[in-house]
């Protein structure tokens, strides 16, 4: 479980959302489990489009899904570099539209995964956000070749924005 402080930073996640489980989001309070959520977007935006979300905090992945699922993407996820490396390349198939990314990761970090996906031909067309708490310098020096970047924190509205634009304009064309 992600800690209250670093919680309540990814309420910014939410934008709109005014209560967790029936009480006011505020400081000193306990917070619930995200699990207890409801969390309300934007159904059909996506347009089913298939999303691979890759960050190796489980609660940080529950509210992600939720928000691109809410705007109607097909949402995948892992918590692992080399899982969503396993995920993206399976049958050398291009079947992500749009990775979301983590930066750092114990097993494998996102600069080594977004690497990957480069390198397998199913995957050259895959658009590559890294949604991390690096700076997009030290990111951009390490891959340039990423198609957008979300500082940490994001508000909900940037990230479904971003992946919606991505999505409907795949690599390449």
């Amino acid at each position: 479980m992600v800690p209250p402080v670093r919680f309540l930073a990814y309420l910014t996640l939410l934008g709109s959302v005014h209560s967790l489980a029936g009480s006011p989001v505020a400081d000193g309070i306990a917070l619930p489990h995200v699990s207890s959520m409801s969390i309300t977007t934007n159904p059909g935006r996506g347009s089913r489009h298939r999303v691979l979300l890759v960050d190796d905090e489980p609660d940080i992945v529950y509210l992600l899904k939720h928000l691109l699922e809410g705007a109607g993407f097909d949402v995948y996820e892992t918590t692992s570099g080399r899982e969503a490396i396993e995920m993206a390349t399976r049958d050398g198939q291009h079947a992500f539209g749009v990775v979301v990314l983590d930066v750092t990761m114990p097993d494998i970090d996102g600069v080594r995964v977004a690497a990957e996906l480069r390198a397998c031909d199913g995957c050259r067309r895959t658009q590559i956000v890294f949604h991390t708490a690096l700076d997009e310098t030290h990111v951009r020096s390490r891959f340039p070749g990423y198609d957008a970047f979300l500082a940490k924190p994001v508000q909900g509205s940037e990230l479904v924005e971003c992946v919606s634009r991505l999505a409907a304009s795949p690599r390449g064309h």
